[in-house]
């Protein structure tokens, strides 16, 4: 009952983006008053049942509609006549910057707006790129003065089209701002937010402190989500099959979560999972609240609270609730948000399409892990591949043995990683000690990066799929998979009991 009200709850966020209307809204829910009086008043078992069934997805339904006229649309009609002139905005830095080759992404949450001479109060986002230097921070409050611009879709060169305007918005962005310049008037933003993020920088500050670019960078990604890889580079990952490597995964979730378990639960057993709970809260709040770590951290949570209540954890679950409760939080990232749909995708890939690539690779050595982790692996890239091909159409062709390659090192190198920006505080010497073996196991991952992104053909451009076409192959997929995991009794991949999916396989 609870699975199919989360299901219709989602496609009726889903259907208020194709046809939203507060008549149909209540014409729904008069279907689901009579569904109620049939449940009532019929004394059939058969027509009870079925009622009951149709009623729940009537009230699921008109609560996904009913979110999607709760959204609250920025008034920005003001600034209609500035756009496309030079104005100046101030606000605080929303999120912590992106640092990019030769600049930095700001994120503002705008208070005022200045045309001319004429001041403008004013509640929206907007993006704007400003010079590298000099450095903000979240909570900066800024003025920011450059050419206003409403954000457009790209289409790309073999016509597929980003609606690039919508991806924005669903963080609240309506505008963005072109050769921009900032100055720093004050200090604002949550304090809470504000400590988070600066204990991130030191963390990474204590990793550069260590090692040398492009190391550094590529382990603050792998353990915080920063972005700070040249574009070169990010491209040899991307080419090889490799880009999932360079961003926090949920499985950074699961060790923070189970290390914090262990430590405290040697000090007092009791408060073990509280602190957990909250402690995979603030990571994520730390991390940037990407799409995968919130994915992962809300499954953490649950397989906490299952673990402290004696119950049983259910990931397959726990994921659907974490997807359902992600869109009623914000609604457009159901449609808008492709990290979002990788993330949830290749997880559900883990954990159903495995046990066939297990089935499949019956003939590769369980030694190390070897099996599984193949199987893994398969899982989660087959399960995305579609979507990749149908968002960017590159087919990395290596994608896979670079994988082989790359992965079985990925957990060590994080937990090295951690205990060398964890010493690093201490003393650079003190950070060496597992700086050296980190900083071999990073520049492994990018000779293997570098290397196959120079093979010829590494990666082939597919032309643009319909939108029809992919549903069509993840309904027909989902049907087989699902026929053969209920053939040979398999439920879910059984190395997905842990919290988060594990999707550190594809970083999603």
């Amino acid at each position: 009952m609870v699975l199919l009200f989360f299901i219709s709850s989602l496609l009726g966020v889903a259907f208020s983006f194709f046809y939203l209307s507060f008549a149909f809204l209540i014409t729904c829910a008069l279907i689901g008053v009579i569904f109620f009086v049939a449940h009532l008043v019929s004394k059939d078992i058969f027509i009870k049942r079925i009622s009951l069934l149709c009623l729940i997805g009537c009230v699921g339904f008109c609560v996904g509609q009913g979110r999607v006229f709760l959204v609250s649309y920025p008034d920005v009609s003001a600034l209609e006549k500035s756009v496309d002139t030079k104005i100046s905005v101030y606000g605080v830095v929303d999120i912590e910057p992106v640092s990019l080759d030769q600049s930095q992404k700001i994120v503002l949450s705008v208070s005022e707006v200045k045309v001319g001479s004429t001041t403008i109060p004013l509640h929206t986002k907007m993006l704007a790129r400003i010079p590298l230097f000099p450095e903000f921070h979240y909570g900066d409050i800024l003025k920011v003065t450059g050419t206003l611009k409403v954000p457009e879709q790209i289409i790309s060169e073999d016509g597929r089209v980003f609606d690039y305007q919508m991806y924005l918005f669903k963080d609240g962005i309506t505008h963005t701002l072109s050769f921009a310049q900032a100055e720093k008037v004050g200090t604002g933003g949550n304090m809470v937010l504000r400590a988070l993020f600066r204990l991130r920088g030191s963390f990474v500050d204590s990793i550069q402190s260590v090692l040398p670019e492009p190391s550094a960078g590529l382990l603050s990604g792998i353990l915080l989500g920063t972005d700070t890889l040249a574009k070169k580079l990010k491209d040899d990952f991307r080419i090889a099959g490799l880009s999932h490597i360079v961003v926090l995964s949920g499985y950074n979730i699961t060790v923070v979560a189970e290390s914090i378990f262990l430590v405290v639960s040697k000090i007092t057993p009791t408060f073990a999972s509280g602190v957990s709970f909250f402690s995979v809260i603030l990571f994520v709040l730390m991390a940037g609240a990407g799409a995968s770590a919130v994915r992962a951290g809300i499954m953490t949570c649950i397989a906490l609270v299952s673990r402290h209540f004696g119950n049983t954890y259910n990931a397959p679950r726990a994921l659907l609730f974490a997807l359902w409760a992600m869109v009623m939080w914000n609604p457009f990232t159901l449609i808008y948000d492709p990290s979002f749909h990788l993330s949830v995708i290749a997880t559900y890939g883990i954990m159903f399409v495995t046990p066939l690539m297990l089935k499949l690779l019956a003939r590769v050595t369980e030694r190390f892990g070897l099996r599984e982790l193949c199987a893994t692996t398969l899982g989660a890239q087959c399960a995305v591949l579609p979507y990749i091909l149908y968002m960017s159409g590159n087919l990395s062709l290596f994608a896979f043995p670079a994988n082989f390659l790359v992965l079985p090192f990925v957990p060590l190198t994080m937990l090295l990683g951690f205990f060398t920006a964890l010493l690093g505080f201490v003393s650079r010497f003190l950070g060496l000690i597992f700086g050296l073996p980190t900083y071999l196991f990073l520049q492994w991952d990018i000779l293997i990066a570098e290397s196959v992104s120079k093979i010829p053909y590494a990666s082939i451009h597919v032309p643009p799929i319909p939108l029809i076409i992919l549903f069509i192959f993840y309904l027909v997929g989902g049907i087989f998979i699902y026929r053969f995991n209920m053939k040979n009794g398999v439920k879910q991949n059984p190395s997905t009991q842990l919290y988060s999916g594990d999707d550190s396989v594809v970083g999603y």
